[in-house]
């Protein structure tokens, strides 16, 4: 009877195991492939929006929304080497890292750090 609750105990663990698993890999954003003139879009609206922020780095709360939008898009996309190069899409995002709005800033940051790791990957490739 002691071996059957051991083993009970064991399978119980193990389908917590993967259900951890399984919730992990659930919350993870699935990479799209995205357009080079999808990119360019979200670039202009980027340095447009850019443009709507009041001095000091404070948003117009609809401003804001669109920025978060607009980094989940890229958040999302597939991005490669060649996609970064030709768009230039960092140089729109720069001044978001130091953006006043705390999330704003470190998902800005989180972008430029995975982009900067492309970069790198590709250079050893």
């Amino acid at each position: 009877q002691a071996e059957g609750e051991k083993g009970e105990k064991a399978k119980k663990a193990g389908e917590a195991s993967s259900t951890a698993k399984t919730s992990t890999s659930a919350a993870e954003k699935p990479m799209k492939p995205i357009t080079q003139e999808e990119l360019l879009k979200l670039k202009e609206e980027l340095l447009k929006l850019r443009e709507n922020l009041q001095p000091g780095g404070k948003a117009v709360s609809q401003d804001k929304n669109a920025v978060l939008e607009a980094l989940s898009k890229l958040e999302s996309a597939k991005m490669d080497v060649e996609m970064l190069a030709k768009t230039l899409i960092a140089k729109a995002l720069n001044p978001y890292r130091k953006h006043a709005d705390f999330e704003i800033a470190s998902r800005s940051k989180a972008l430029f750090s995975k982009w900067k790791q492309i970069f790198k990957n590709s250079k050893t490739s």
